[in-house]
């Protein structure tokens, strides 16, 4: 609260306009200028200096936490095949009749209001192997078998703003830059991830990081919020954007081979 002269600026009293405050962990996004929210109109923030009149002025500044949520799609299943040793790529889409695997597979992330861009990396965290099963009438099937030099691979990835934006004309939205790579394929004894995709923002923001040299008339751009889909393939590629590639070498039986994928969804700095 600011109280002075009519006539002075809020500077010449407090020694400094009035700014949002850096709050950790929320970004501001809009002010208004009206006591009544419920019908006040909300501008781009920004630092005001204003006038000291008979009537109160009220700014409020609108914040927004700051989160990132990632959803991977639940399954990645191929289906069941025959055990012939041949040299072959199982694609995802082959079984799908029976599996009811939801096509293209994908993963969806979720940005609500960071300042900060962010990427998504993937890993296979080991080979392909089966569960051992003591009780069955195949030795073989009585320890763990691994899917020697399979290979999985992962293919058109497509990265795409989804969300049907509702944020204000005059919100940051057109200095994004969205990176997606080519056709890859991931190895199970990598000792780092594959960097999947990746959004870069520029804008000025007020965050916690930022500072209160900010001069008067200073405007804060909104990050606003947004949804980005990856998906492997379409609605006609998908079928066969995901395949699991096993040499002739290979050894298989009828058993069922599984493996984890880690993703990893983190700012960028």
């Amino acid at each position: 609260t600011v109280s002075g002269d009519v006539g002075k600026h809020v500077s010449e009293i407090n020694a400094d306009p009035i700014r949002p405050k850096a709050i950790d962990g929320y970004t501001v996004v809009d002010q208004a200028t009206s006591s009544d929210l419920t019908s006040a109109t909300f501008d781009q923030a920004s630092v005001v200096d204003p006038v000291i009149s008979k009537d109160d002025l009220v700014v409020t500044y609108r914040y927004e936490k700051q989160m990132l949520k990632l959803t991977v799609d639940p399954t990645l299943d191929f289906g069941q095949f025959d055990n012939k040793s041949v040299d072959r790529t199982y694609y995802i889409g082959e079984n799908q009749s029976t599996t009811k695997q939801p096509l293209p597979f994908g993963v969806t992330v979720e940005d609500y209001y960071g300042t900060k861009g962010w990427q998504l990396s993937v890993q296979q965290d080991g080979q392909f192997k089966s569960t051992p099963k003591p009780n069955s009438q195949d030795p073989n099937l009585q320890v763990a078998q691994t899917l020697t030099d399979a290979t999985l691979h992962l293919m058109n990835p497509k990265l795409k703003r989804t969300d049907a934006t509702s944020n204000p004309t005059w919100a940051q939205e057109d200095t994004m830059d969205y990176q997606a790579p080519d056709d890859f394929s991931l190895n199970p004894t990598a000792t780092s991830p594959t960097v999947l995709a990746q959004v870069k923002k520029s804008g000025h923001y007020r965050n916690d990081g930022s500072t209160d040299k900010d001069p008067t008339g200073t405007l804060y751009d909104n990050s606003g919020y947004g949804t980005w889909r990856i998906n492997f393939g379409d609605n006609d590629s998908g079928a066969t954007s995901v395949g699991l590639h096993v040499p002739a070498s290979t050894p298989r039986y009828q058993t069922r081979y599984h493996t984890t994928l880690t993703w990893n969804l983190s700012l960028l700095p």
